[in-house]
């Protein structure tokens, strides 16, 4: 395949592990894509299913298709297995249960033509709850704002919504910390983005994310959450990009980290047998509630902050049980106005007032104007 700066060669890595079910499904919206210079590299990593023959068979029928077999090492190594045979100017990645747009390749490579950044991401993805198509815009933002972004939860951490240039990979020497199975996708974009100053956004769905709860991403799985931390930390302790505004996304990321884990516990009824980490969890919550109020986040999750740091335990088990609610948001609403209406007055009057400032200051005062608390 020839490759030059009209047509460039895009290498779509896809780690393949325990997904023979959706397999194919994956495969075949790679080969439809619409532009055609790509070549696909999957990683069979060890896989005990029949994945192997299911990438060895599309392997005779497509030229583009190459493929990698190999004993299980985890998902960083595989996509690092990828990346050493990739030769394409671009890189994106594509989770092997997941499938994708016809467009997919083409959306991604346009945002990089048009705004000659070295990385684009698209802020959207289809889900089994999501299903219809965004209007599309573009903007080119900083490399920091998108750091910030990933930490705070309005830009996805997944390195399956972005586009990589391998001249960057290359010369950094970037690659997938083998060290990390989990939160390694955040990691990696962290220290890609700490290499580059722009980065162009697009809206458009052309991806989609499939509800397999086998997958070590959608399980709940302690050992990953706590891998997840040990991430994050390596990340903070290798900053080259670092202002107060990432700072302080940091820590509220972290936070959620132990709200997850304590979730998690909750779900499993595993509360008493993992005491020491669903206290320090608590704890977490308990604590330092100046981060969510401070940063650029929602006012649905500065409620939820304001709940979980009052009664942790309550609010994750107890959020589940408002069921006609369609929404985490919508439970979290409820549960928030149901929880401050039973808090005796004098002390609403204590736990409100700041918060209440802070809303009327940063956002439209939807509950007080309402009378509902």
């Amino acid at each position: 395949m020839i490759d030059n700066s009209l047509n460039p060669l895009v290498s779509v890595i896809i780690p393949v592990y325990n997904v023979e079910q959706f397999l194919e499904r994956c495969i075949q919206s790679l080969i439809c894509q619409s532009y055609k210079n790509i070549e696909l590299i999957f990683v069979d990593d060890g896989s005990p299913d029949h994945c192997d023959r299911i990438i060895d068979y599309y392997k005779e029928k497509d030229e583009r298709i190459i493929a990698i077999h190999k004993e299980n090492q985890g998902v960083s190594a595989a996509r690092n297995d990828g990346l050493r045979k990739a030769s394409g100017k671009y890189i994106m990645f594509v989770d092997g249960d997941d499938y994708v747009e016809p467009d997919y390749v083409e959306y991604f490579l346009n945002l990089i033509r048009k705004s000659n950044c070295e990385m684009a991401i698209s802020s959207a993805f289809f889900n089994a709850n999501n299903i219809s198509q965004n209007e599309d815009y573009t903007a080119i933002v900083d490399a920091e704002e998108i750091i910030k972004g990933i930490y705070l939860g309005s830009i996805g951490v997944a390195v399956w919504n972005k586009i990589y240039s391998k001249k960057v990979l290359e010369k950094s020497a970037l690659h997938f910390n083998e060290n990390f199975w989990f939160a390694e996708g955040m990691l990696f974009n962290i220290m890609y983005l700490q290499r580059i100053s722009k980065v162009v956004i697009g809206n458009r769905k052309v991806y989609h994310v499939v509800e397999n709860m086998e997958s070590a991403t959608r399980k709940f799985r302690l050992e990953s959450w706590l891998c997840g931390l040990k991430s994050m930390e390596f990340q903070r302790d290798h900053w080259e990009k670092v202002t107060p505004d990432i700072q302080m996304a940091w820590e509220y990321h972290y936070r959620r980290y132990a709200e997850s884990i304590l979730s998690g516990l909750i779900q499993t009824h595993s509360l008493e047998e993992k005491n020491t980490i669903a206290n320090k969890c608590i704890q977490a919550l308990k604590s330092n509630l100046r981060i969510p109020l401070q940063v650029d986040i929602s006012i649905w999750q500065k409620n939820a902050a304001l709940c979980l740091a009052i009664n942790p335990e309550l609010v994750l088990s107890k959020t589940y049980e408002f069921g006609h609610c369609q929404t985490t948001k919508d439970r979290i609403d409820l549960f928030f106005i149901k929880l401050i209406n039973k808090i005796p007055v004098g002390i609403k009057k204590i736990v409100l007032r700041p918060v209440e400032n802070y809303y009327n200051k940063h956002y439209k005062p939807y509950y007080f104007t309402r009378g509902l608390l």
